[in-house]
């Protein structure tokens, strides 16, 4: 698809959603940020590109992703799920919280966010 519509932006994000699940997360990346130049307003590439981001464990680069797909989508309790994940994983519980508590507030069946909020071993609720 991409030979013969190379801007086409929905294309190198669903080819990067294929790296990601080989698990070529240089590629991914590319992708992903080849379809948010040609889009810069789909917030899903942001999302995802921020979720290889956390893959590699470069989670500033991640929630910087996500902060970007929020300022799009300020309504996507997957945005504010997927950053609460890497709030975690910096050791930062407060915005974790905040982020969690958002994500319920826009969805509250949203099981994911909810099963997710638990104690961490020293009791703090993550």
């Amino acid at each position: 698809m991409l030979k013969k519509y190379p801007l086409e932006y929905v294309a190198y994000y669903g080819r990067g959603n294929a790296y990601v699940v080989q698990g070529n997360y240089p590629s991914a990346l590319a992708d992903f940020t080849r379809s948010i130049e040609l889009a810069p307003g789909y917030w899903k590439a942001w999302n995802n590109r921020g979720r290889t981001f956390a893959e590699m464990r470069e989670f500033d680069s991640a929630i910087a992703d996500y902060d970007q797909g929020l300022l799009i989508n300020p309504a996507s309790a997957e945005l504010f799920l997927n950053r609460s994940s890497a709030y975690i994983q910096k050791g930062d519980y407060t915005r974790a919280v905040k982020d969690y508590n958002r994500a319920i507030a826009i969805a509250p069946g949203f099981a994911l966010a909810s099963g997710s909020r638990r104690p961490d071993v020293n009791g703090k609720l993550k």
